[in-house]
């Protein structure tokens, strides 16, 4: 009885551990920046594809990973939102870096797989629904890029670095 208790505790564990603790991004050339996949309604707040694709871009760019054509490795942002009765909101914003891998069981079969995932939940007021899930996409981007650097030293890779200004597109309340 006792070591099914500990294989559960181990499991659980195992279930609970990021995958941010894995060096998955070691040796990644660059990344493709997908089309975000974002909850409806949330474009009233600024939270656009447009926009969220052009911040992510421009941090990226900022940390000077290197953006690729290629189909992969891509990272792709997924972001959604739910409203309670009582006018608050709960918000989840993922970040997952997908590339095609060689599958074990098989020499022939290579599928896409979520190599690094990191991502944040909370919960806000609607007026504050917009700000603070561009401050958490802000934190989840600054994740990726010291996970990026860390995995890949000799890549030049800047953290903490402050990201230039995005333009301003009209019908988008993004950061100018």
């Amino acid at each position: 009885m006792r070591n099914h208790i500990c294989l559960l505790a181990a499991a659980a564990i195992a279930a609970l551990t990021p995958l941010t603790a894995h060096a998955s991004l070691k040796g990644l050339a660059g990344l493709r920046i997908a089309t975000p996949v974002i909850s409806k309604g949330l474009s009233d707040d600024g939270l656009t594809a447009k926009s969220i694709t052009a911040e992510t871009q421009t941090a990226l760019t900022a940390a000077k990973i290197p953006s690729i054509k290629d189909s992969y490795p891509f990272l792709q942002v997924q972001i959604s939102s739910i409203a309670s009765s009582v006018g608050i909101y709960s918000y989840s914003i993922d970040i997952r870096v997908y590339e095609v891998v060689q599958r074990t069981d098989s020499s022939k079969v290579r599928e896409a797989a979520i190599i690094w995932t990191d991502g944040n939940l909370g919960t806000t007021d609607v007026d504050s629904l917009g700000p603070h899930m561009r401050a958490s996409l802000d934190d989840v981007i600054a994740r990726f890029v010291a996970a990026y650097a860390a995995d890949n030293p000799n890549a030049g890779v800047v953290v903490d670095a402050p990201p230039p200004p995005v333009k301003k597109e009209k019908n988008d309340d993004g950061p100018n």
